[in-house]
């Protein structure tokens, strides 16, 4: 299988408002290792991709110096 490109080694984040925790696809190295070396485990590897399980209250958005939790905990 050939290296994916820099396009396709994307990220998704999704939750839903029923399950506690957002689940994270990856196919990028950078972002695999980020999450590996917090301590998550991935759930599934196919190829390059990851699937992880991330609580939704960890899930953040930075712009600049301000940083937005995107969704708290039930």
């Amino acid at each position: 299988m050939a290296a994916l490109s820099p396009y396709e080694q994307e990220t998704i984040i999704s939750w839903n408002e029923e399950e506690p925790d957002a689940r994270v696809y990856t196919a990028s190295p950078k972002v695999r290792a980020r999450l590996e070396k917090a301590g998550l485990k991935p759930e599934r590897v196919e190829g390059e991709g990851a699937w992880f399980r991330v609580p939704r209250k960890a899930v953040r958005i930075k712009a600049g110096k301000v940083a937005v939790y995107v969704a708290g905990g039930r």
